[in-house]
């Protein structure tokens, strides 16, 4: 019995499995053609000028943003040179250029002053006020569309003249020492206001209240009776620690005793009613005529 031929111990499915020596294993890659990394390179450099324009469309807006804010700083800064107006009784004014140039000083001696956001107006009113007490209202204004501060000056009218045994001071209606008449340079005429003899030498300090704003009233109101009556007064004196104002008429004598307490007008009155008496009677009067309690007089 023919026996079967045995097989191979290779397959003939699979023929490249013989016994032949082992085969190279190969690997694969992509290989890029330059036609392709050209165009890759193309693509890239358009997404970036795509990005520039995008910028660039903004940059118009970012400029106008920036103008704008260096016009507002622009405009928020200010010059040492301000405008000055000044305003009130003629006859004290100093000279214009000696308010503007001690302004501008003020101005220029900090730098906070140098823009509208910094200046602190409040105490550069203090400051020029310190400086000049003849002034009684200081105003300043910021204009905004201007680097040029505005500053307005109203002087305090004039109402007395206070005088001490070292020097004579000029008042306004409050009794707020305005400036010193012998210390200043001024044409200034005292001869419609009254002039108040002080002998007590109490200290006084420019800016400061050496009267009561009642003791000028009162005296400019005597005053204003005797220049009805063609009496011209030839001194007013302090007297009692400041209540009493001791009157000296050209005409008389004697002096007359006149109280701040009492009412100026029925005082005056009382006074002219007994001057007259004694004139007509020619009753002698060695001191004073004392019309301090009201609607009374007192000779002596």
């Amino acid at each position: 019995m023919l026996g079967k031929k045995k097989s191979s111990k290779h397959s003939a499915r699979n023929p490249h499995l013989s016994d032949q020596p082992n085969q190279p294993v190969f690997s694969y890659r992509a290989v890029r053609s330059g036609a392709d990394r050209q165009l890759e390179r193309g693509s890239k450099s358009d997404r970036d000028v795509t990005r520039l324009k995008r910028k660039l469309k903004h940059l118009p807006y970012a400029l106008s943003l920036i103008a704008v804010g260096a016009a507002l700083l622009y405009n928020l800064t200010l010059v040492p040179n301000a405008q000055i107006i000044v305003s009130g009784d003629q006859a004290m004014l100093r000279p214009a250029q000696a308010y503007q140039q001690a302004i501008n000083n003020r101005l220029r001696s900090s730098l906070t002053n140098r823009t509208k956001v910094t200046i602190n107006t409040n105490h550069l009113s203090d400051a020029i006020r310190r400086e000049f007490p003849e002034i009684e209202i200081i105003n300043i204004s910021l204009p905004l569309l201007r680097h040029q501060p505005i500053i307005e000056i109203r002087l305090a009218m004039p109402a007395a003249l206070l005088v001490t045994p070292d020097s004579a001071y000029v008042l306004n209606d409050s009794g707020r020492v305005l400036f010193d008449k012998n210390n200043t340079k001024l044409d200034f005429d005292a001869s419609k206001m009254p002039v108040i003899n002080d002998p007590s030498g109490y200290r006084i300090s420019l800016g400061t209240v050496a009267l009561t704003s009642q003791q000028i009233s009162y005296a400019n109101e005597l005053l204003a009776h005797a220049k009805a009556r063609q009496l011209q007064t030839e001194s007013m004196t302090l007297a009692a620690g400041g209540e009493e104002l001791h009157v000296r008429f050209q005409t008389a004598a004697y002096l007359t005793k006149f109280s701040f307490g009492a009412n100026g007008r029925q005082s005056f009155g009382a006074f002219v009613a007994a001057k007259e008496r004694v004139d007509h009677d020619k009753l002698p009067v060695a001191e004073y005529i004392d019309v301090r309690i009201p609607e009374r007089a007192y000779v002596k």
